[in-house]
């Protein structure tokens, strides 16, 4: 049967708008995904030291105590610890892995720039700035608290002007593919000499440029014990009690030494008799602010004496427990 050809038109016309109707339905989901926030899993807290103005300033946490600024006081020519400066705080009920990083100091100005970690009284780590990629790998258990001590020794010429402007501290939380990297704390260095300084007492003393380094040449009498002052060792701080304890580190030709005994102020810290060391530290003894104080040494050589060396350390700490302390050095030797 045939059909009218405008029938036939009218139907194709009518498939391809079907056609593209079908084509135009497009079927489409939603849902919601909520957002937040939460707290660190490690955050940081300030120590005891951190507090106090003769090793740092303003040293303070950001809002969220991911990061610490402020100034770290460096002493030329010294060598200073400072105990509990800031703590790892894991607030979470799982252990966390912390990735402690650091830029390297490269300055010959600072012989020793080191983070050390402990738990309680177990060494856990160590950041060594110096060192070529510097970082430093803990797990920190579940609810724990590590603490982070800072040595820091300067050589005799450091100032301002040679040694980092400061001393960058990484934190990275998490191992993997997943962790969360805070901002890097970056606490200024500062420079200044130390408050009790090492001057010559005895011609032929001498205490190197920032007074930290005292060396000295003594005549150890033959017949009679004989006391001699060597060094001027004065607290310039008019207001703050510093606290010194002698320790003898090494020694040498010390067998034909009948007496030797250093301290200071009239106290003895280190004693030595009939050629063996009898004491080889002192306790700590206050040097009241602004007061005048001399290292002496009370000696007596034996009929073969023939010249001895000490070496001491000079240990200064703000506190009677020394928990943290300046190291000067002092090297004296006996004819």
């Amino acid at each position: 049967m045939l059909r009218p050809r405008g029938s036939a038109l009218a139907v194709a016309a009518a498939l391809a708008v079907a056609a593209t109707a079908q084509a135009a339905i497009v079927v489409t989901s939603t849902g919601t995904l909520a957002t937040g926030s939460a707290a660190p899993p490690v955050k940081l807290e300030l120590g005891a030291a951190a507090g106090v103005a003769r090793y740092f300033s303003s040293f303070a946490l950001s809002p969220n105590a991911t990061s610490v600024g402020g100034t770290i006081l460096g002493k030329a020519g010294a060598d200073w610890y400072a105990r509990d400066v800031v703590r790892l705080v894991n607030a979470r009920d799982a252990p966390q892995t912390v990735l402690l990083a650091g830029t390297r100091v490269t300055s010959a100005q600072v012989e020793v720039a080191e983070w050390r970690v402990f738990s309680g009284s177990t060494h856990v780590a160590t950041l060594d700035l110096r060192s070529v990629g510097a970082s430093a790998s803990v797990t920190l258990p579940a609810s724990a608290t590590y603490r982070l001590d800072l040595r820091l020794d300067l050589a005799d010429g450091a100032g301002r002007h040679n040694v980092p402007a400061s001393l960058p501290l990484g934190l990275r939380v998490g191992s993997g593919g997943i962790a969360l990297t805070h901002a890097t704390s970056a606490p200024a260095l500062d420079v200044s000499t130390v408050e009790v300084p090492l001057r010559p007492l005895i011609a032929g003393s001498s205490a190197g440029a920032n007074s930290t380094n005292g060396t000295a040449s003594v005549n150890a009498p033959t017949l009679v014990l004989n006391t001699q002052n060597v060094f001027w060792l004065n607290n310039t701080n008019p207001s703050a009690t510093w606290h010194v304890r002698l320790v003898l580190t090494s020694s040498a030709s010390i067998s034909d030494l009948s007496t030797a005994n250093v301290g200071v102020a009239g106290t003895d810290h280190v004693k030595l008799s009939s050629g063996a060391v009898t004491q080889s530290s002192g306790t700590w003894q206050a040097l009241a602010p602004g007061s005048s104080n001399a290292v002496h040494v009370a000696s007596l050589e034996g009929l073969l004496f023939d010249g001895a060396t000490l070496q001491l350390d000079v240990q200064l700490s703000d506190s009677a427990s020394g928990a943290s302390f300046l190291v000067s050095k002092l090297r004296l030797t006996l004819t």
